[in-house]
């Protein structure tokens, strides 16, 4: 405004000079034009000093904010849920061997960690006492298998002829008697003879009889051969000793301790000379290549497994296939889980075999009709009543922002505030307002969380770093590239 004044009032006084006021009026001249130029630089200066104060003051207020890491809510109809489970591996069998009688150990042929194949001799124990028992008891049963083949065969013809042969002349005897008895009998009626010569006469008949009655039974009965009740009853004492041998025979059999099945000898109790109990454990066997992995899972995936389906197993960074062989039908009353049983098939080396007892693990899938949304576990930030909670961060309302400038005249400084700038279209598009959500933890899965409450699908949430905000503080957030959601 005043270079213009000031050249207005040097154009009026040009026509009014004399030549030497023109002289001095060009000298005027000069001056004005260069305080015009002075002028124009200062305005310049204070005009680009202004924006860039402005444009320090945004920078600074943004450089202030914190910086967050935001990820993007989106919403699942139901989620699948990984879980590991852990067990530990088993021999499908193991057998602790021992004898059913008691003995001395007379010989053990195997040590701890041998391989033995099905029906090896393991040991044996003294049988000296078993084999002269059995010696005699074989002894009594040939002599009563003779007498029953005796008794089967019946009595011999000469027998049966001698038998005979008595019935005949008793019966010749009987006719003589009968004769003489009855010339007595007419006798006695003239008393020629004497009674006693007549009862005697009587008595010989009768026991002429009865001694033939007793000879042609005798002889019958020789005849008919041996009664069935003696051959039965003769019979089952040939089974007796029978019997009793078969039990030496078995407890000789039982003297020496055998493999079942092919296996390795876990432990060797017992040495040569000790006198072992019946029942007493002397070897422990591990069966050879076949091991189960035994796994308590909860009673809701159960009913998601299939028997005879293959399932990963993990044991020493390494991964076996493992068939799914059985449930066990009860609940287990410490864990409140069921057994499940998976059989390795895989064909592996000794050396690489798991060993019984040894830590196994199995991740199993499981789908749950729950809508809601994963997070991370580190974007929690515990609440009241043990409630979980999220950040998540809104746009400002506001689109506007006042500035203050810094304006440098005459070497004073000198604040004022000079305008309301109007931000531009996406230039605070990374600033952002927090609110605190309360939330629901329905599923954890080692590292996030599946949510649902107070969020909408969409929205934006701070990942990480919760524990150094507060619900109203502004934050500058980057977008994260990955977003919240479920992993297939």
């Amino acid at each position: 405004m005043v270079p213009k004044i000031l050249f207005a009032k040097i154009l009026t006084m040009r026509h009014s000079m004399t030549l030497r006021q023109k002289t001095t009026g060009l000298s005027l001249l000069v001056v004005a034009v260069s305080l015009v130029g002075v002028s124009f630089a200062v305005n310049q200066f204070a005009w680009q000093s202004g924006d860039a104060s402005a444009d320090n003051a945004a920078a600074g207020a943004k450089q202030n904010l914190a910086m967050v890491e935001l990820l993007q809510i989106e919403f699942h109809p139901e989620v699948r849920v990984t879980r590991e489970f852990s067990g530990a591996f088993r021999a499908s069998r193991s057998s602790e061997l021992g004898f059913k009688r008691t003995g001395r150990l007379e010989t053990v042929r195997v040590e701890q960690g041998d391989v033995v194949q099905a029906n090896d001799v393991l040991a044996e124990l003294d049988t000296e006492y078993l084999l002269s028992s059995l010696a005699e008891l074989r002894s009594q049963r040939d002599g009563a298998a003779a007498m029953l083949a005796e008794l089967m065969a019946g009595p011999r013809q000469q027998t049966i002829a001698a038998a005979r042969a008595d019935v005949q002349d008793l019966q010749a005897q009987l006719e003589l008697a009968i004769a003489d008895f009855e010339r007595r009998e007419r006798l006695k009626g003239s008393g020629a003879i004497s009674m006693k010569e007549y009862d005697d006469a009587k008595t010989l008949v009768r026991s002429i009889e009865q001694r033939l009655e007793a000879s042609s039974n005798r002889l019958s009965e020789l005849e008919e051969g041996t009664r069935a009740e003696t051959i039965a009853a003769q019979q089952a004492e040939v089974a007796r000793l029978e019997a009793a041998i078969q039990r030496i025979e078995v407890e000789i059999r039982e003297s020496k301790l055998v493999a079942p099945y092919d296996a390795i000898i876990s432990q060797r109790l017992f040495d040569e000379g000790s006198i072992v109990g019946g029942g007493q454990s002397v070897f422990r066997l591990v069966e050879k290549g076949s091991i189960e992995a035994w796994i308590g899972l909860p009673p809701d995936f159960i009913a998601e497994l299939e028997v005879g389906r293959c399932y990963p197993l993990s044991v020493d960074k390494r991964v076996l296939s493992g068939k799914l062989k059985s449930i066990l039908p009860e609940l287990d009353s410490v864990t409140r889980t069921r057994t499940a049983r998976f059989l390795v098939i895989d064909e592996l080396p000794p050396q690489l075999m798991p060993a019984p007892g040894q830590l196994v693990r199995v991740k199993l899938e499981q789908s749950i009709s729950q809508s809601g949304c994963w997070v991370p576990t580190k974007a929690l930030v515990r609440g009241q009543r043990g409630l979980w909670s999220i950040i998540v961060a809104k746009s400002p309302p506001e689109s506007q922002r006042s500035v203050e400038l810094e304006n440098l005249v005459s070497g004073e400084r000198q604040k004022s505030l000079v305008a309301e700038v109007r931000v531009p279209e996406g230039r605070f598009q990374q600033e952002y307002l927090l609110e605190r959500r309360d939330i629901e933890v329905l599923q954890i899965d080692t590292d996030r969380v599946f949510v649902r409450g107070a969020i909408v699908d969409g929205e934006r949430f701070v990942a990480n770093g919760v524990h150094r905000l507060t619900a109203g503080q502004r934050v500058q957030g980057q977008i994260a590239e990955h977003v919240a959601e479920v992993r297939q």
